[in-house]
C-alpha cells in the first residue's frame, strides 16, 4: 500500500442524501427486503443446480405486489409508479442474486403492454403478469 491508498481507505463513505424514495417506497423497501431474504436467498443454490426459479416463486413475486408495479390497478397492478420497481431492483441486487429476472418481466415486458398493447391485449395479460401466474422472462 501506498500513502494515497492509505489516504483513501481512511476517508469516510461518501453519503448522498437519496431524495427520490418516499416513506412508501423505504415501507415497500422493507417488505422486499424481508421477502427477498426469507423466500429466494435460502433456496436460489438449489435452484441454480436445477436451472430454474420455481413457478411457485413468481407466484409469491405477485402475492406481495412486487411483480405489479407500473401495471394500471384496472389490469390487476399496483398502478405505483417505476420507482418502486427501482427498489426492488436494488433490494435484488443487494443480496446478490441475478435471478428470477423480474426486472425483465416487469420492467421492460409489462410496459410495452401498458404503454402499446390493445385493450384485449392488456386485458388478457396484465392481470396475469401482475399475479405472476404468467412469466415473462426466461429466468
Amino acid at each position: 500500500m501506498n500513502a494515497r491508498t492509505d489516504q483513501a481507505s481512511a476517508l469516510p463513505p461518501l453519503r448522498v442524501p437519496r431524495t427520490l424514495y418516499d416513506a412508501d417506497h423505504e415501507a415497500f423497501r422493507q417488505m422486499v427486503r424481508r421477502f427477498y431474504e426469507a423466500e429466494l436467498v435460502p433456496g436460489m443454490a438449489e435452484w441454480e443446480d436445477q436451472g430454474m426459479v420455481p413457478k411457485s416463486i413468481w407466484k409469491r413475486f405477485g402475492d406481495v405486489g412486487i411483480l405489479g408495479a407500473g401495471i394500471p390497478e384496472n389490469h390487476g397492478g399496483s398502478g405505483d409508479d417505476f420507482r418502486f420497481l427501482a427498489v426492488a431492483t436494488e433490494e435484488h441486487a443487494r443480496v446478490g442474486l441475478a435471478a428470477p429476472a423480474f426486472e425483465l418481466h416487469t420492467g421492460i415486458v409489462a410496459p410495452y403492454l401498458v404503454h402499446h398493447g390493445t385493450d384485449e391485449q392488456k386485458q388478457q395479460w396484465l392481470p396475469r403478469l401482475a399475479s405472476g401466474a404468467v412469466v415473462a422472462s426466461s429466468v
